[in-house]
């Protein structure tokens, strides 16, 4: 509507492409502006009046919709409130947000910002028996009920353990302790998945318990770094899985080394041992040397030793060759030696047999 003595030239959205928009004059005076919006106009518009005195002025839009949310779905984490989830279908803006209301058994809920799921808590007296849950939404447009009915005690979300640490640390086991910040969970029956990574592969363990508030892992390489977490959920009525806790670092004690791969050159007298270079994984601490050892196999007692440096991976032998010998080597780190890894080397009449040069590989025993 203008004043007196005016009337109005032209009227518009501002900055809006569409086509289908009518302007109808019903006076001097009035105006009335239709837009047929589609699915993809902006709720907010400005609409724009010009008078045939050059005047501008204009007013603003929103264009809402009904509470169209969906799949409501509760459940508990500390058996002391419920925490109800839903869809949020549309997306809302600001001011249809403080428009909409949201009421959880007929108690206002107090959502804080919403994107596409919503959540409601509210305090409950807890029991063992199934209840309706319905959730109200409404705003200017209409009405909109959800419902749930649960029995909480079957949907228990738990909450990450708390203060996880390790309470054992051996080369190849780990005793790992947690606890609760939710006193009822001494209660449950429960069981919880152990994640442990080491960078390059996760493994997971599960353990339970009534109460469960530890657990031991076992199979774990020596003086190796792993990253553990915890996460648990009732055994009784699984729901899902609760929340991840922090994962904490742990490594593990050293160990001696494992046992070595060994082999032999052989031609004529002359015999060549090597050794691989035990990996990280093997060798479980810095290797400091390695020991080779050598006696005929008819008279053992009176063996040969050589310690080699840490850098040197074989030895050469001068042997009689007329007789047979068993050479012995392990690797020395801070936690002791490896097992032996023990080869034979032949008579020169065995030898002769072989191909020039031949390589025989055998087994760590």
């Amino acid at each position: 509507m203008v004043p007196d003595g005016e009337s109005i030239k032209t009227m518009f959205l501002l900055n809006y492409k569409g086509t289908n928009v009518t302007t109808t004059k019903i006076s001097e005076h009035v105006h009335s502006l239709t837009v047929h919006l589609d699915q993809q106009s902006e709720n907010w518009r400005d609409v724009i009046c010009e008078t045939t005195k050059g005047d501008i002025s204009g007013a603003s839009f929103h264009a809402g919709y009904p509470p169209s949310d969906s799949s409501l779905q509760c459940e508990t984490q500390d058996l002391e409130s419920i925490d109800c989830f839903w869809n949020i279908t549309r997306k809302i803006e600001d001011v249809e947000e403080v428009r909409r209301k949201y009421l959880l058994q007929e108690s206002p809920c107090n959502i804080g910002p919403m994107h596409q799921l919503g959540k409601c808590s509210q305090k409950v007296e807890l029991d063992a028996a199934e209840r309706n849950w319905t959730l109200t939404v409404t705003n200017p447009l209409g009405k909109l009920e959800l419902h749930d009915r649960v029995d909480l005690t079957k949907r228990v979300h738990m909450v990450a353990p708390d203060k996880v640490a390790a309470s054992t640390v051996n080369p190849r086991n780990i005793s790992l302790k947690w606890s609760w910040t939710v006193k009822k969970y001494s209660n449950l029956n429960i069981t919880c998945q152990v994640d442990v990574s080491d960078g390059n592969s996760n493994t997971k363990i599960e353990n339970f318990g009534v109460g469960l508030t530890a657990a031991v892992i076992k199979d774990l390489i020596p003086h190796w770094n792993y990253d553990v977490r915890v996460r648990c959920g009732t055994s009784q009525h699984f729901w899902k899985w609760g929340d991840w806790s922090n994962s904490v670092k742990i490594r593990t004690k050293g160990d001696v080394p494992d046992a070595l791969d060994v082999w032999m050159k052989v031609k004529a007298d002359p015999a060549v041992i090597s050794w691989k270079v035990p990996l990280t994984n093997q060798s479980h601490g810095e290797i400091f040397d390695y020991k080779v050892s050598w006696a005929k196999t008819k008279d053992k007692n009176q063996s040969n030793q050589t310690n080699m440096s840490r850098s040197n991976h074989s030895l050469t032998l001068t042997l009689d060759p007329s007789e047979e010998y068993m050479v012995t080597v392990t690797a020395r780190n801070i936690n002791g030696s490896s097992s032996p890894s023990t080869i034979i080397i032949p008579r020169c009449n065995l030898c002769m047999k072989l191909t020039e040069h031949h390589t025989l590989q055998i087994s760590s025993l």
